[in-house]
């Protein structure tokens, strides 16, 4: 920690806790012994806001990894299930569904606050985005977004038409 000069033990002890730990904060405290008086005491100290800024960027790095990690291995696991009609499970679709969904929301709003900042957005290299081990079945691949798609549209329309009526 870069700021570890203007803590005492028990505050240096908290932060390291909290970044090998990733727990809510009250259950954090409770393990760590830390009265809420005397957390509420450190939260509101310019001495223990920058460490803990920096122990919160560093949390975030970590996550955006693990999702980055997440999205390449339900990515692989979907190429999997397309090549291997057996091997084709309902719920561990859903699973991938549901990270791929995640990391592209978590990249839409990366690029929007590079553009809100003024810093020109990512964007992905023109041409073929599939993976080459499925490429075969790309289609099959993209049918099955596609119905997923078709159906998440019918739930919404109908949600849009009861909220109306």
């Amino acid at each position: 920690m870069k700021y570890e000069n203007n803590l005492t033990g028990a505050m240096k002890k908290f932060l390291r806790a909290m970044r090998d730990r990733p727990v809510v904060l009250s259950r954090l405290a409770a393990q760590e012994r830390v009265e809420p008086r005397r957390l509420a005491s450190w939260l509101r100290s310019p001495r223990f806001q920058a460490p803990l800024n920096e122990m919160l960027r560093e949390i975030r790095l970590r996550m955006r990894v693990e999702l980055e990690l997440l999205a390449a291995a339900a990515l692989h696991c979907l190429a999997e299930m397309v090549s291997d009609k057996e091997k084709r499970d309902e719920k561990l679709l859903a699973i991938c569904k549901t990270i791929l969904e995640a990391f592209h929301r978590h990249r839409r709003h990366q690029r929007l606050l590079a553009t809100r900042r003024g810093k020109r957005a990512q964007t992905l290299p023109p041409g073929d985005l599939c993976h080459p081990d499925a490429k075969a079945d790309e289609d099959e691949l993209l049918a099955i977004f596609a119905d997923e798609e078709e159906v998440e549209a019918a739930a919404e329309k109908e949600v849009r038409s009861a909220i109306a009526n």
